[in-house]
């Protein structure tokens, strides 16, 4: 089998990932429960999501994870902004939904409504307005 090429957005993906990791992990010990501590974890969550949509990750199992770790820290975000547990447990579903069904739609089942409106809009920005052949 023929080794591909190694695409930026691939490379740029794993690196952006390991330093929102790193920063992440860092600053939750750093401080903890501190104003900075968690801006920084949230800054490391955020790096982390993004990292993980430029490298498009195929299993499932590390997609939902990495996902529910940039969750984890935005919860702790607002958990030591608010100091309330109520809206730090709502906020880290809606950041973990939001990511795994509007952003992420590797994860979109292409019998749902949602693959209709999000899938072809990922193809035309993979394609160049390009619109491949869809069989309904």
């Amino acid at each position: 089998m023929e080794r591909q090429p190694l695409k930026f957005t691939t490379a740029f993906g794993v690196i952006v990932m390991i330093l929102g990791f790193l920063l992440e992990a860092g600053s939750f010990f750093y401080q903890s429960g501190s104003g900075v501590s968690a801006e920084s974890v949230f800054t490391g969550a955020v790096v982390l999501t993004v990292g993980h949509a430029f490298y498009g990750l195929n299993k499932l199992w590390f997609s939902l994870t990495l996902t529910a770790i940039s969750s984890i820290g935005v919860g702790y975000f607002v958990l030591v902004q608010t100091n309330s547990w109520l809206w730090t447990v709502i906020l880290t579903i809606a950041f973990f939904c939001l990511y795994c069904f509007i952003v992420q739609n590797s994860l979109i089942c292409p019998t749902s409504a949602w693959y209709v409106v999000i899938r072809p809009t990922a193809a035309i920005i993979e394609n160049g307005s390009r619109l491949p052949n869809w069989k309904s």
